[in-house]
């Protein structure tokens, strides 16, 4: 089989040639521009695979978009060409490989390769994405055009692109510090909600709630097993009060199988949303399990780590008395 043959192109338009070299090109300095402005976002999501330690993590995010950065315009600018596309198409590789790992021993992990605003669980969806952007770079490879290349452009024309790519990468990283800023929880502050997803897919409505009060109980499966025997406590405060106060869970888990193990076996009677990327804990600095109760405007009125002794669940349901139940 004449691979050469397969995969180059009966076209001698040079714009066509380019077209798809332009496509491949694209796709990884779109990947690479969205990982910055979400740069925080795109670290958790590799934090959150637990196959890293979290400083390694923070090299090899920077590292990932610095190559596929240089892989685009490489490619874009004919630099070096078949080195960067062969570059481009080990990358993706590799990616499609990881692809296989997370849906064979279903990893349920969440694939943030443009960032948070395509951020999907992968899925045979994402695999079969990756596999045709692999394709498109096999057909870059053999279908190689001077068309718009490097040795066409003046020297002001490059610097005035290398420019652009500055003032873009500069932008990203000062709008991801703003967005970004790591917000420590406590009484007083508003806290902006999100709608996640429960275990079997469907969304909690946190913003537009039928209660006017909410109390959240956000944990991690790697919490001290002491703390998370107070799941019962959880459940008794949503019997009790769930028709006048909107109780929810939201667990900060990678391994969807083992929080549904746990809600089963805690019998938890009230939503648990299932935040794989990380998005709350990114957001909002806790020291989890932890118990929050928020006004009809999102006020935090109470914050406090869960404790798992009487005195301080007494405490808990006194104040959600106070602040709740007999507020006129």
């Amino acid at each position: 089989m004449n691979v050469n043959r397969m995969f180059k192109l009966d076209v001698k338009n040079d714009v066509t040639k380019f077209i798809i070299r332009l496509i491949f090109s694209l796709i990884y300095i779109a990947s690479a521009v969205l990982k910055i402005l979400d740069f925080e976002y795109f670290k958790y999501t590799l934090t959150s695979y637990n196959i890293l330690p979290s400083n390694i993590i923070a090299i090899l995010s920077f590292l990932i978009i610095t190559v596929e950065l240089v892989l685009g315009i490489m490619i874009l600018f004919n630099i070096s060409y078949e080195c960067a596309v062969l570059g481009g198409i080990i990358l993706m590789i590799l990616f499609v490989m990881f692809d296989l790992w997370s849906i064979i021993y279903s990893k349920d992990w969440v694939c943030s390769c443009f960032g948070s605003i395509f951020n999907t669980k992968i899925t045979y969806l994402t695999l079969f994405r990756n596999i045709v952007f692999c394709i498109t770079g096999i057909a870059a490879l053999f279908n190689p055009t001077k068309y718009l290349s490097f040795d066409e452009f003046s020297n002001k024309q490059i610097s005035l692109v290398v420019f652009i790519s500055i003032l873009l990468g500069v932008f990203g990283f000062i709008y991801n510090d703003s967005k970004y800023k790591i917000i420590n929880v406590e009484a007083g502050i508003r806290m902006e909600l999100f709608n996640f997803k429960d275990l079997n897919n469907y969304y909690v409505d946190l913003i537009n709630r039928e209660q006017s009060y909410l109390v959240i109980f956000a944990f991690s499966l790697k919490d001290c097993p002491k703390c998370l025997l107070e799941a019962h406590f959880w459940n008794k405060i949503s019997k009790e009060y769930g028709d006048k106060i909107k109780v929810i869970g939201i667990a900060d888990c990678t391994e969807k199988h083992l929080l549904r193990l746990f809600v089963e076996h805690k019998r938890i009677n009230f939503p648990v949303c299932y935040d794989s990327s990380g998005s709350f804990s990114a957001k909002y600095k806790y020291d989890s399990p932890v118990r929050i109760i928020l006004d009809k405007d999102n006020y935090v009125i109470h914050y406090g780590r869960s404790e798992g002794g009487l005195d301080f669940q007494n405490k808990f349901m006194q104040q959600i008395q106070e602040a709740i139940i007999n507020k006129k």
